[in-house]
């Protein structure tokens, strides 16, 4: 699975929680995938600021796991650039 990030810029969101904890900054980066014959926008989410470089990533296996139940799940993204 390859996603391409179309450029750096980075948008900077502050989460209110509604229970009363405290507020929390997200940053978000835009790019996109191919799913099938299909190119869709894709948000990228991250708690710290560390944008990825413009270009071309393949989703890196460690990014995916099996629970305690047999599902493939994915947990944190990784991204790995295509050479």
């Amino acid at each position: 699975m390859k996603i391409e990030i179309l450029n750096e810029e980075m948008e900077e969101k502050t989460i209110r929680p509604k229970n009363g904890n405290e507020p929390f900054t997200l940053y978000e980066q835009y790019g996109r995938i191919q799913l099938n014959d299909e190119i869709r926008k894709l948000t990228l989410t991250n708690n710290a600021y560390q944008p990825y470089k413009k270009g071309v990533y393949q989703v890196d296996p460690k990014s995916y796991y099996v629970d305690q139940f047999g599902s493939l799940k994915m947990g944190k993204l990784i991204l790995k650039p295509v050479s």
